[in-house]
């Protein structure tokens, strides 16, 4: 048989914890991320992204690895 219970608050998963342990079950928890609202830094960052992505021309690439650590050395 399999109990599942949903949308517990935190102080209470010590509880079930030990009532799994006195019956000899198991006790399996997963923690669902919600991200209620994007932080400035990443709407910043992806904001940047699509403006990279409409102008590519106008950002300098580099082929490699090698090369962009030149660029960097040589600034």
């Amino acid at each position: 048989m399999t109990l599942i219970i949903e949308n517990v608050r935190e102080e209470f998963i010590p509880v079930f914890d030990t009532i799994s342990k006195a019956l000899n079950a198991k006790c399996k928890t997963k923690e669902k991320i919600l991200i209620k609202k994007p932080k400035k830094e990443l709407l910043e960052a992806m904001e940047e992204a699509r403006e990279i992505a409409k102008n590519p021309q106008k950002y300098k690439s580099y082929a490699n690895a090698k090369e962009l650590r030149g660029a960097i050395e040589n600034e």
